[in-house]
């Protein structure tokens, strides 16, 4: 705590500290809800009031489960700071309490790679692969994928591999290596692949309750999606609905701290923009960069700022996505402006007035994927007919974003929009 009592001391002689500039100091401290109990000198999220955003009271059902759902008791800054909820804090006070115009509960956001990916969503997929759930809950037969599913499902992924475009660090794996999956894995299988290779596998109220949260968080994802109200209040309409009904398919021992968070998660969306602008992705990615920076075991703090000056960088430049075009297969899959979606072939330079151009194969405005719980289209889901392209040369500017085309053998392919490299 001294570095953060040191920390705080800074900030009170800054001559200016902007609004902006406080969520991502704290960003860079306070996404692991584990560290930010810590700082924050509060009950960890298996005390009886646990959550750092509502005070509702948790029920003890072999584990700390929230199952309040609506009208939940929100917290504030003001009852923070007066500890009016005495059992959710430890003694003593926080130095962040010294920092006046810091919210703190608005300006501790929801991190959704630890508690959205690595949390609900390989909750999910291990309750699939187990059948365990509550007594209550339906009967185990129907929530266990049988070995013939689970066998198709990783022959889906193992397809997947080679369609997936270069922006992907990491390629789908087996169901079978989910306890090594890391969070960019889940992450993939929650926005992008899970709805392709789970239709049909797994009994449908349980695929349609993943697709509510799928949905969501493509929503949530996506800078330019989530910057409109209607999208943005049927993502929360859509949360609401996933955990109401996790209660009821997996029974109210899965309602644990988790799956609660993501009652939250839209309330952060709107203060601070689409999920990458405060989860720990960015600073996960960050981490290889920093130690290729550390070239001896002797001072490696002093050894990474040296590095950073040298290159003139800084933690605190936020990294500008750009769309590089490809056109190499499977990464010259894209989507324009007017839903069109097309493959790149080359890219030409117009040798009068050099403007860029491309020439693409067009397969026509992408049509519906699926209807429920929303028009795929409106997240920037669409199905095309493969033999039914044509050849095009269009402006560089029609491009849109980079999307995944995945085909069948009845002449149809669905291109799934890849929601980080959608522009604005």
């Amino acid at each position: 705590m001294k570095f953060l009592q040191y920390g705080t001391g800074c900030a009170g002689e800054c001559s200016e500290v902007t609004e902006s500039s406080i969520p991502y100091l704290l960003n860079v401290f306070t996404p692991y809800f584990l560290f930010q109990a810590m700082i924050k000198k509060i009950k960890q999220y298996s005390a009886k009031f646990g959550c750092d955003k509502c005070s509702q009271e948790t029920v003890h059902i072999g584990r700390s489960t929230y199952q309040q759902i609506t009208n939940l008791p929100l917290r504030t800054d003001d009852t923070f700071r007066r500890k009016s909820n005495a059992k959710h804090h430890k003694r003593g006070n926080t130095p962040f309490t010294k920092i006046q115009d810091l919210d703190m509960i608005a300006q501790f956001p929801i991190d959704y790679m630890h508690q959205v990916c690595l949390g609900v969503m390989r909750k999910l997929i291990r309750v699939w692969i187990s059948g365990k759930v509550d007594k209550k809950a339906r009967p185990n037969k129907l929530i266990k994928l049988v070995l013939r599913k689970k066998r198709i499902i990783n022959s889906r992924l193992a397809k997947l591999k080679a369609l997936f475009p270069d922006c992907f660090q990491r390629r789908p794996r087996s169901l079978n290596e989910i306890d090594f999956w890391k969070s960019s894995e889940l992450r993939s299988f929650l926005l992008y692949s899970g709805p392709m290779v789970l239709k049909g596998m797994l009994e449908k109220p349980m695929y349609d309750h993943f697709m509510y949260l799928s949905a969501a968080i493509n929503i949530l994802v996506c800078p330019y999606l989530c910057s409109q109200p209607a999208l943005l209040q049927k993502a929360r309409e859509f949360l609401e609905y996933f955990v109401s009904q996790a209660k009821v398919i997996y029974g109210e021992k899965f309602l644990v701290y988790n799956v609660h968070s993501l009652l939250h998660l839209v309330d952060d969306v709107e203060r601070f923009g689409c999920l990458d602008n405060f989860s720990c992705f960015p600073f996960e990615n960050y981490n290889q960069s920093l130690k290729k920076m550390v070239r001896s075991g002797n001072y490696p703090l002093q050894q990474i700022i040296k590095r950073l000056s040298e290159t003139e960088s800084s933690l605190g430049q936020p990294k500008k996505l750009s769309l590089s075009l490809s056109s190499k297969h499977p990464s010259n899959k894209y989507v324009t402006y007017d839903r069109h979606c097309c493959e790149v072939l080359e890219q030409i330079k117009d040798p009068i007035d050099g403007a860029d151009y491309v020439r693409v194969k067009d397969y026509g405005i992408g049509q519906k994927l699926f209807g429920s719980p929303l028009d795929s289209r409106e997240i920037g889901f669409y199905k095309v007919q493969t033999n039914a392209s044509v050849r095009q040369v269009w402006p560089l500017e029609n491009i849109r974003n980079k999307a995944i085309m995945i085909s069948d053998k009845s002449g149809t392919a669905a291109f799934l929009s890849i929601k980080h490299e959608m522009a604005e």
